[in-house]
């Protein structure tokens, strides 16, 4: 395979990231599916970033965002 060029944040995709989080907090939930029903895929979409595979990793119980990849 090819080199690729670095990585960047899309915003977008960030938003919606934070608004799923945001759900999950509001309605004491944990999980990949929002409370209207939406699928990680479907909010990817929505956010309109072309990915050709995509995934969502979720995680509770850390102290912050750096302490559950460091552990």
């Amino acid at each position: 395979m090819p080199a690729v060029g670095p990585l960047s944040l899309s915003p977008a995709l960030a938003s919606a990231v934070q608004s799923h989080s945001q759900d999950m907090t509001q309605n004491n939930v944990f999980g990949h599916t929002g409370s209207d029903g939406s699928s990680p895929g479907q909010r990817i979409g929505q956010a309109s970033y072309g990915a050709m595979a995509s995934g969502e990793s979720i995680a509770a119980g850390y102290a912050s965002a750096n302490a559950s990849a460091n552990e």
